[in-house]
């Protein structure tokens, strides 16, 4: 490696902090065209952690999670908006899938109940509702939606 590689700009420095802890660190590397050995070395030297962050997949980020799929964007998308990466979120799609129906059940209710208060009683609205999960609503919607 030319002499002139091994030393790093501030600007460098300031990139490296950024995608340290946000991606693995294979593609940092990639990413700032150093091998993996520079960029642990001047972490190291910098005193930040090449690990990669986990996320916290509480309700408000399965949220974000779910709408994002909804609004159509695609995993590389949804990793840039969350801030980790794309097999993290795929993962945590699929890890969270029992979690995710009843955030989408429970949406999708809300919604139906708004809208439906709008027309027929407390009672009826109870009574679709009712009905509706019974027959799996979550599952019919991914469907249709493609999620």
């Amino acid at each position: 490696m030319p002499l002139s590689r091994c030393i790093w700009t501030i600007e460098e420095e300031k990139t490296l902090r950024n995608l340290l802890g946000r991606m693995p660190l294979g593609r940092v590397a990639s990413v700032m065209g150093r091998s993996k050995s520079s960029i642990i070395s001047k972490a190291s030297a910098l005193g930040v952690s090449t690990r990669c962050k986990t996320i916290n997949w509480n309700q408000e980020n399965l949220n974000r999670l779910i709408v994002f799929r909804a609004q159509g964007l695609s995993w590389k998308e949804i990793a840039k908006e969350i801030g980790i990466s794309e097999n993290g979120c795929k993962s945590a799609y699929h890890r969270h899938q029992e979690e995710i129906d009843n955030l989408l059940n429970l949406r999708i209710e809300e919604h139906l109940r708004e809208v439906m208060l709008k027309y027929v009683s407390s009672h009826s609205c109870d009574q679709v509702l009712h009905e509706l999960r019974s027959d799996n609503l979550t599952s019919i919607l991914r469907k249709a939606l493609s999620l």
